[in-house]
């Protein structure tokens, strides 16, 4: 009798963390296509293999072609804003969101460090409230990416603003040795 007990209470916790995944994928697909639809950009759905695919928002600004999509790290979904660049090769770059909602910059050099600071300021601070905040770039990509499934519509257009004007900022000279 307690084994069946204890298998029900199983597939009960297992059927409740599948509708948990369901419930997830639908508010991104729906939050996705509603931001989409507003912002005169392309949603495209989840794809129906790979399984735990995401849904994506196509779009452009000032010339520069971004992605909005969801990843998992672990456990953990993730949002993110991508923009592969195509004319400048900005060079290595990180900033990380510690606790208090200051960043650790890291980069190639002081001069590419500064521009990054520079041109993300605004959209760094107004992301600031979302939760293990992360900006990267490696040279051909740019990308930002914070905890969770974002459903704020302004936080998007900030994230969307800031890759696409670092993927504008040319690399800080750098002389050579």
């Amino acid at each position: 009798m307690l084994e069946l007990v204890v298998i029900g209470a199983t597939l009960a916790l297992a059927a409740g963390a599948s509708g948990a995944q369901l419930h997830r994928r639908i508010l991104a697909a729906r939050t996705f296509a509603e931001y989409a639809t507003s912002r005169k950009h392309v949603f495209v759905p989840a794809p129906s293999k790979p399984k735990g695919a995401s849904p994506r928002v196509e779009g452009e600004r000032d010339n520069v072609r971004f992605a909005i999509d969801l990843y998992r790290l672990g456990d953990i979904v993730r949002t993110r804003v991508a923009t592969t660049l195509t004319h400048a090769h900005l060079g290595k770059f990180s900033a990380v969101r510690r606790r208090g909602g200051t960043y650790d910059f890291t980069a190639d050099s002081h001069d590419l460090e500064e521009a990054v600071r520079l041109h993300s300021g605004d959209a760094l601070a107004t992301l600031s409230a979302r939760p293990d905040v992360w900006l990267a770039g490696d040279g051909a990509r740019i990308t930002i990416s914070w905890q969770g499934i974002e459903t704020n519509p302004l936080l998007l257009d900030a994230a969307c603003e800031l890759v696409t004007s670092l993927a504008t900022v040319q690399r800080p000279c750098q002389p050579y040795r």
